[in-house]
Protein backbone atom coordinates (compact mmCIF):
# COMPACT_ATOMS: atom_id res chain seq x y z
CA UNK A 1 0.00 0.00 0.00
CA UNK A 2 1.50 3.33 -0.83
CA UNK A 3 1.00 6.31 1.02
CA UNK A 4 1.80 9.95 0.72
CA UNK A 5 5.18 9.91 1.45
CA UNK A 6 6.06 6.88 -0.91
CA UNK A 7 4.22 8.64 -3.86
CA UNK A 8 6.33 11.65 -3.03
CA UNK A 9 9.55 9.67 -2.65
CA UNK A 10 8.70 7.67 -5.95
CA UNK A 11 7.80 10.95 -7.97
CA UNK A 12 10.87 12.55 -6.71
CA UNK A 13 13.02 9.55 -7.88
CA UNK A 14 11.79 9.63 -11.02
CA UNK A 15 12.20 13.41 -11.58
CA UNK A 16 15.66 13.40 -10.67
CA UNK A 17 16.69 9.77 -12.77
CA UNK A 18 14.52 12.04 -15.82
CA UNK A 19 16.76 15.51 -15.22
CA UNK A 20 20.36 12.62 -15.20
CA UNK A 21 19.15 11.14 -18.18
CA UNK A 22 18.62 14.67 -19.91
CA UNK A 23 22.00 15.76 -17.94
CA UNK A 24 23.85 12.55 -19.30
CA UNK A 25 22.38 12.96 -23.17
CA UNK A 26 23.27 16.63 -23.08
CA UNK A 27 27.12 15.90 -22.19
CA UNK A 28 27.23 12.72 -24.80
CA UNK A 29 26.50 15.67 -27.52
CA UNK A 30 28.76 17.90 -26.01
CA UNK A 31 31.61 15.15 -25.73
CA UNK A 32 30.77 14.24 -29.98
CA UNK A 33 30.81 18.21 -31.01
CA UNK A 34 34.73 18.27 -28.86
CA UNK A 35 35.89 15.24 -30.59
CA UNK A 36 34.42 16.56 -34.08
CA UNK A 37 36.43 19.87 -33.88
CA UNK A 38 39.16 18.08 -32.65
CA UNK A 39 39.53 16.23 -35.97
CA UNK A 40 38.31 18.70 -38.15
CA UNK A 41 40.89 21.54 -36.81
CA UNK A 42 43.74 19.41 -34.88
CA UNK A 43 43.76 17.84 -31.10
CA UNK A 44 46.45 19.96 -30.12
CA UNK A 45 43.85 23.22 -29.86
CA UNK A 46 41.29 20.64 -27.80
CA UNK A 47 44.19 18.58 -25.40
CA UNK A 48 43.13 20.35 -22.41
CA UNK A 49 39.49 20.45 -22.53
CA UNK A 50 39.81 16.33 -23.46
CA UNK A 51 42.17 15.53 -20.83
CA UNK A 52 39.77 18.10 -18.19
CA UNK A 53 36.71 15.25 -19.10
CA UNK A 54 38.81 12.34 -19.72
CA UNK A 55 39.60 12.71 -16.00
CA UNK A 56 36.00 12.55 -14.28
CA UNK A 57 34.88 10.32 -16.72
CA UNK A 58 37.94 7.96 -15.65
CA UNK A 59 37.34 8.62 -11.81
CA UNK A 60 33.66 7.45 -12.26
CA UNK A 61 34.65 4.05 -13.69
CA UNK A 62 37.02 3.88 -11.26
CA UNK A 63 34.59 4.21 -8.53
CA UNK A 64 32.04 2.44 -10.37
CA UNK A 65 34.61 -1.01 -10.46
CA UNK A 66 35.45 -0.82 -6.83
CA UNK A 67 31.68 -0.67 -5.65
CA UNK A 68 31.29 -3.67 -7.82
CA UNK A 69 34.58 -5.51 -6.59
CA UNK A 70 33.55 -4.59 -3.43
CA UNK A 71 29.69 -6.19 -3.47
CA UNK A 72 31.20 -9.66 -4.72
CA UNK A 73 33.89 -9.61 -2.32
CA UNK A 74 31.61 -8.97 0.53
CA UNK A 75 29.23 -11.89 -0.49
CA UNK A 76 32.12 -14.20 -0.54
CA UNK A 77 33.71 -13.21 2.70
CA UNK A 78 30.74 -12.80 4.94
CA UNK A 79 29.46 -16.14 5.86
CA UNK A 80 28.26 -14.98 9.05
CA UNK A 81 25.02 -13.15 7.33
CA UNK A 82 21.25 -14.10 8.01
CA UNK A 83 19.56 -16.09 5.70
CA UNK A 84 17.43 -14.64 3.11
CA UNK A 85 13.89 -13.95 5.02
CA UNK A 86 12.02 -16.51 3.37
CA UNK A 87 14.37 -19.18 4.82
CA UNK A 88 14.06 -18.40 8.22
CA UNK A 89 11.52 -20.39 10.62
CA UNK A 90 9.30 -18.93 12.32
CA UNK A 91 9.55 -18.07 15.81
CA UNK A 92 6.91 -19.53 18.28
CA UNK A 93 4.30 -17.16 19.48
CA UNK A 94 3.29 -16.80 22.39
CA UNK A 95 -0.46 -16.70 23.51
Amino acid sequence: MLIRSDAIFEAAMGAAKVAREAVQMASEKWYEMIDALAVVNGPVAYKHIIDHINQPVSESYNVAARRRSRKTSYKDTAPFLLPPPDTLEPSPVEE
